[in-house]
C-alpha cells in the first residue's frame, strides 16, 4: 500500500511513499523544508526551520 504525503504549509502533492520510509524533502512550491515519515497506520510531516534538522525521539 502506498501513501500520499501533502505539504501542511501550501498543500502540495509532495510524493507517494511506501510504510517504514523516511525522507527529508523541500516543498517545491513554498520552499519549506519537512520531514516526512510513512508508517502503516498513515502519514506524518513535519516541518524543520533548519536543514539540519534532526528528528529525537522523547527518553
Amino acid at each position: 500500500m502506498k501513501y500520499r504525503a501533502m505539504c501542511p504549509i501550501c498543500g502540495w502533492t509532495l510524493m507517494q511513499a511506501s510504510p517504514n520510509s523516511q525522507i527529508k524533502v523541500n516543498c517545491p512550491k513554498c520552499k519549506s523544508n519537512l520531514y516526512v515519515e510513512v508508517e502503516e497506520n498513515g502519514v506524518r510531516v513535519y516541518t524543520c526551520k533548519d536543514e539540519r534538522f534532526q528528528k529525537t525521539q522523547p527518553s
